[in-house]
């Protein structure tokens, strides 16, 4: 979570560092890992990390920058 707001705070107080960023989207990493990301049993994503992509989805809305929210498979991440 402190991980999280550290890099918050980057995108509201570091904008220069998105001149590379306008070329390409940012790509944001999730996987399942209750209760910060995961599926209920509606088969909605849900979780405290949802709530904070909403957050980044109104900032980068206002910065006119893209992102794109990659869910990876947790055998992948070796987990």
């Amino acid at each position: 979570m402190r991980r999280l707001f550290k890099f918050l705070l980057l995108l509201l107080f570091f904008p220069s560092l998105f001149a590379i960023a306008e070329s390409r989207p940012l790509k944001i990493l999730s996987h399942d890992r209750p209760p910060f990301h995961f599926t209920d049993s509606k088969g909605e994503v849900v979780g405290i990390c949802v709530d904070i992509i909403d957050i980044i989805d109104i900032i980068f809305d206002e910065m006119e920058l893209e992102y794109e929210v990659i869910d990876l498979i947790p055998n992948a991440l070796n987990m």
